[in-house]
Parts: C-alpha cells; sequence; structure tokens
C-alpha cells in the first residue's frame, strides 16, 4: 500500500488533482488490511476520501462466482489537503458524476 501511495503522490497534481481508486473485498486478506490502505492514506499522505461509491452486482461474473461480497464494487476518490476537490463545495452539484461512470461501465 505505501508504494502505491507514494507514486499517487509523486505522480498527482497537489491542487487539482484526484485518486480514483476502486476495489472489492476477496476474502484472501482480511477487510481490514484492505482497508487500512485508506487509513495509511489519510495518516501519512494527507489524502482524504472526498467522495465514495458502492455497486452491487449478484457476484464476480469474470469467474462465475456468485459470492455477494465479491459482487460489490467500491470507488472511493481521494484528493490532498491543497486540492479543490478537498472541499464540500467542489461536490455540491455534480456528486452524481461518480453513479454515472460506474453505471456506464
Amino acid at each position: 500500500h505505501k508504494a502505491l501511495l507514494q507514486s499517487v503522490v509523486g505522480a498527482m497534481d497537489k491542487n487539482n488533482g484526484m485518486f480514483i481508486v476502486g476495489y472489492s473485498f476477496h476474502g484472501n486478506v482480511p477487510t481490514s488490511q484492505t482497508l487500512n490502505f485508506f487509513t495509511l492514506a489519510k495518516e501519512e499522505f494527507r489524502l482524504k476520501v472526498v467522495r465514495e461509491f458502492k455497486k452491487d452486482y449478484c457476484g464476480q461474473m469474470g469467474i462465475g462466482s456468485e459470492d455477494e461480497k465479491r459482487g460489490a464494487v467500491y470507488v472511493k476518490v481521494l484528493a490532498s489537503k491543497e486540492s479543490l476537490y478537498y472541499t464540500e463545495d467542489v461536490w455540491k452539484a455534480p456528486s452524481a458524476l461518480l453513479e454515472r461512470l460506474i453505471s456506464n461501465s
């Protein structure tokens, strides 16, 4: 997780950049270990989850799994404290943007 976050912070424009993370829980690691990514992002890299969205599917179709945990896809948008996306004002109008992006995929 740390190496990925270092790369993101190094490449992201601090003033108007954002980092979009999509993931699902596969059961091969504890949920807490997956979510620790966002704790590390906040505590060590000054990134905040500014928006999040969850889309439920009946399973992971590509492998024929009907496990609902594997079927849920989570999307989180992170921004640095210097970014214009860090404040709520920017998100008031386009809050449905993530839903449109996900529904079109």
